[in-house]
């Protein structure tokens, strides 16, 4: 499981830029940068970026899976 991946994969999939995700997330860029980089966020962050991205949180952190 790579959260980071996730992050990338949906952001590339959606067409989204990591500022307008920062933007949905109410936090700046350097952030998502960060979690795209570590893959570590909170429990309701990984929440909110399924939601972001409409899709359930297993489907969403399937998508960092190779």
């Amino acid at each position: 499981m790579d959260i980071g991946k996730s992050i990338r994969v949906a952001l590339a999939q959606k067409n989204i830029r990591r500022a307008d995700l920062a933007g949905k997330l109410g936090c700046v860029r350097s952030n998502v940068t960060q979690m795209c980089t570590t893959g570590k966020v909170r429990s309701e962050t990984l929440k909110r970026l399924a939601d972001i991205f409409e899709m359930s949180v297993s489907d969403f952190i399937k998508l960092g899976e190779d």
